[in-house]
């Protein structure tokens, strides 16, 4: 009687995990294909063939912040700024003197971070490159040799100061191309200035670029918008030629909205660029940052007055940002090398995260770009892209046809040549920045959207 209890029960036991086997076939799986999660079909009986599935993610990481969050104007600005709302004196020159003109301070601590001797506070950056063009002897369609891969408003600038834009082939690390340089200048000897941009803060080889420059006596521009507190050969960038020029558009390193200064070592083009942007009637001696009274003679009257200054408000909140760019560069610069080196880690074969030119000495790394790979299809990196949006992180590829980045959409100045290599660099190099206010964990995110995204395109292709 025990031993049929027993193999009644073995048996019951047996049945029990012959259900228990076949629930887990049947139970339909959950899986997660191209950002989608949709239910598998469950086979039929135990006689079906099963194909193992391994499920890839469980859940699909998405960011919920804002990716063009500003910097903040510290508390020091905003008291400032109250200050001179309050007074109503806006306009730069309404002071008694320069100590007292809250642009002519800001003026000083921005010669006084970046080294250089004179600082003109402009309405925008690219203001202060189409007067520094002016200033440095452009005229009416006089080539101006620069970078195929900026932002639109440097051939706008080229094209404000009556120049013509002729340009450079770039590199995969998204700086101007030396070789292709020395080339354009031999091809073009009647080009006699050449703007090199340091585009999201790459710097290029700027000994070489200089020696070019030099051997076909061209006047060397630099584009700084990107590159404050980035340092080459150990002083800041915007020495190795003439003149820079550097933006406080909020995207930049300092925020004030809109706002740009002239930056130059040179007694005329100061001078110049001081009178050109509104410094009439002896006004220069309200300037801290330009030189002697002797260097405008006749300037007032030989050159026209633009208008382009800035406000005192402007200056207000940018003077106090000025004492915090190192400490902000180091906290940018250990976020991207953490998130850098993950996705290195991660998406081997699929990205190249480009290293900085050797000679640069300080890097600025308050934004992440990378190139996918050569043998991503276009329809994948669209696809890419669509990903990358849909879980909050809004992914821009340089090459798209309405990045103002991408010089096919500069109709206002074509290129006149091809330009093969740019080309090949732009549609396959994405673009990311790196909120300051972000903390830690966001940017873990950001990188498992990056990582998921490519992964969930290439998975389905």
């Amino acid at each position: 009687m025990m031993n049929r209890v027993s193999m009644i029960l073995v048996l019951a036991a047996a049945s029990l995990a012959t259900v228990e086997h076949c629930a887990a076939f049947h139970a339909p799986a959950t899986l997660h294909i191209g950002g989608l999660q949709r239910r598998a079909t469950a086979p039929q009986s135990l006689n079906t063939k099963m194909v193992g599935v391994s499920p890839r993610i469980a859940t699909r990481a998405v960011l919920t912040k804002d990716i063009k969050t500003p910097d903040p104007i510290p508390e020091e600005g905003q008291q400032e700024a109250l200050k001179l709302m309050q007074s109503g004196r806006l306009y730069r020159y309404n002071v008694g003197s320069a100590e007292e003109s809250e642009v002519s301070l800001c003026e000083k601590a921005v010669a006084d971070y970046t080294g250089h001797k004179y600082c003109i506070a402009l309405n925008s950056c690219g203001s202060a490159l189409a007067l520094m063009l002016k200033a440095a002897g452009v005229q009416r369609d006089d080539k101006v040799l620069s970078n195929a891969f900026t932002f639109g408003a440097v051939p706008s600038a080229i094209e404000h100061a009556g120049g013509t834009a002729v340009y450079v082939e770039s590199t995969s690390g998204y700086v101007m191309d030396v070789a292709d340089l020395e080339l354009k200048l031999k091809a073009n000897p009647d080009c006699k200035y050449v703007l090199v941009s340091h585009m999201r803060g790459k710097v290029a080889d700027m000994d070489a670029i200089a020696a070019a420059c030099e051997r076909h006596e061209a006047v060397l521009l630099e584009d700084c918008a990107h590159s404050l507190g980035v340092y080459w050969q150990g002083t800041h960038s915007g020495h190795a030629g003439k003149a820079a020029a550097i933006s406080s558009q909020s995207y930049k390193m300092l925020n004030s909205g809109e706002g740009g200064f002239f930056l130059t070592d040179d007694d005329y083009m100061a001078a110049a660029v001081a009178t050109m942007a509104g410094a009439y009637e002896g006004l220069s001696t309200k300037h801290i940052t330009v030189p002697p009274l002797e260097a405008f003679k006749g300037l007032s009257n030989e050159l026209p007055n633009y208008s382009l200054r800035m406000s005192a408000l402007s200056a207000a909140v940018i003077r106090p940002q000025v004492k915090t760019l190192d400490e902000r560069v180091s906290i940018y610069n250990a976020r991207y090398h953490k998130l850098a080196s993950a996705l290195r880690k991660r998406l081997p074969g699929l990205i190249t995260i480009p290293d900085v030119t050797p000679g640069v000495t300080m890097p600025v790394h308050d934004s992440l770009q990378f190139n996918l790979a050569p043998h991503i299809t276009e329809s994948q990196i669209d696809m890419f892209l669509s990903e990358t949006h849909a879980h909050g992180l809004p992914v821009e590829l340089f090459g798209a046809k309405s990045n103002a980045r991408n010089f096919i959409n500069w109709q206002f100045a074509p290129a006149s040549d091809p330009l093969p290599q740019t080309a090949k660099m732009l549609a396959r190099a994405c673009d990311v920045r790196l909120p300051l206010l972000w903390n830690d964990e966001d940017f873990e995110t950001m990188a498992n959207v990056l990582v998921e995204s490519l992964e969930a395109v290439l998975e389905i292709n």
